[in-house]
């Protein structure tokens, strides 16, 4: 894709999301009286946590490294790349991270960019099957499902980046609790807004941003995450305008939160590798 196209594609997406957002907000402003504070500041919290969560991925990644061992250099890493990529072109916060990493140890980009697609595709199966449980919440379906995820993740193992069986069930674990982190921390907007909505609403939610950060089309998905919620909001008993406001007032305070984290942990990371 030129230049030229990106660029459109872009500016496209940051206009479709300006009107969505803009719409939303209008047709069902958030009564001032009903915000809670301490619950945007949770939700704000929770994205913090998500991004040092995510930083413990890249420990297993750098594991040979010293930095493995320093989880203020994991979580600054993630944190810069977390915002890098809600600003600028779509995944230029991981390109970033990988030339930060190559120039300090030598990293390979195949074996980098192989590590990514595999916790990638590990997020993207827990977030479908979370998804087929959340729809049919049976204790069959659930041992079933759990079945063919470890076997998909075991073959993936295999074939998209080796890692040890214990590493392998430790990213898994990770990918399940970023998507709990995440989920509380929709639910957290959206209840800081004043709205009412019910556990499984904001999980749903969070599954959805989930699976849309795997791939980035504009920067930050702006646009299409807002087209993807409101598809998503039929099958939802809370508003349109209710899903799209929380949603955007998590993606402002994760970076927000990244970007606090970058400018703190930025200078103990670049003076010190381990």
């Amino acid at each position: 894709m030129s230049k030229r196209n990106r660029f459109i594609l872009h500016i496209s997406g940051l206009l479709l999301f300006a009107i969505i957002a803009s719409y939303a907000i209008y047709n069902s402003p958030p009564d001032l009286s009903k915000i809670k504070s301490t619950e945007l500041f949770a939700g704000f919290l929770l994205s913090a946590l998500a991004i040092y969560v995510q930083g413990l991925q890249i420990s297993i990644f750098l594991q040979n490294e010293v930095a493995a061992k320093n989880p203020i250099w994991t979580t600054w890493i993630v944190a810069e790349k977390a915002w890098v990529n809600s600003i600028f072109p779509a995944k230029a916060g991981t390109m970033t991270s990988l030339l930060v990493m190559q120039k300090k140890w030598n990293i390979s980009w195949l074996d980098y960019s192989r590590f990514i697609f595999f916790c990638g595709l590990v997020t993207g199966i827990i977030s479908i099957f979370s998804a087929i449980i959340l729809i049919f919440p049976y204790w069959s379906i659930c041992l079933a499902v759990s079945c063919i995820l470890a076997l998909a993740i075991s073959i993936l193992q295999k074939i998209a980046y080796p890692l040890s069986y214990k590493n392998s069930v430790y990213i898994v674990g990770l990918a399940i609790l970023t998507i709990l982190i995440l989920s509380a921390g929709i639910g957290a907007c959206i209840h800081g807004l004043g709205y009412t909505a019910e556990l499984k609403d904001y999980i749903a939610i969070g599954i959805t941003l989930n699976l849309l950060s795997i791939i980035s089309v504009t920067p930050g998905n702006f646009g299409i995450r807002e087209i993807c919620l409101g598809l998503l909001s039929p099958l939802l008993p809370i508003s349109f305008e209710a899903i799209i406001q929380g949603a955007t007032c998590y993606v402002v305070l994760r970076l927000l939160a990244s970007l606090l984290i970058a400018s703190v942990t930025r200078p103990i990371a670049l003076s010190n590798s381990g």
